[in-house]
C-alpha cells in the first residue's frame, strides 16, 4: 500500500473507554483517515463484516494494548481475543 492509498484508508477503532475511543477517532480523522468507532466486540465484528462486504483489502486485528502502563497480556489471552474477533 502506498502513501496515497493509506490516506484513503478506513480505520475501525475498537476501544471500550468512551473518552479514549473518541480521542482516537478524532486523532486519526485529523490525519486524513475515514474512521469508525466501536465500543464492543459485537459492534467491531458488525463493522468489520461491513468493511469486508464493501471490499476491504485488509482487516488487521491487534489484541494487546500498547498504552503506557498497560497490564501485559499473555499469549493465550492475545490469541483468544484475536480468534474471537476473526470468527
Amino acid at each position: 500500500m502506498n502513501d496515497s492509498q493509506l490516506m484513503n484508508a478506513r480505520l475501525l477503532i475498537v476501544e471500550d473507554d468512551p473518552a479514549l475511543n473518541q480521542m482516537l477517532v478524532l486523532h486519526f480523522e485529523d490525519e486524513g483517515f475515514e474512521v469508525e468507532g466501536a465500543m464492543t466486540c459485537a459492534e467491531a465484528l458488525e463493522q468489520a463484516l461491513a468493511f469486508e462486504s464493501q471490499g476491504a483489502d485488509l482487516i488487521d486485528v491487534g489484541a494487546e494494548s500498547t498504552r503506557p502502563g498497560h497490564a501485559p497480556v499473555s499469549e493465550d489471552d492475545t490469541l483468544d481475543g484475536e480468534v474471537r474477533a476473526r470468527f
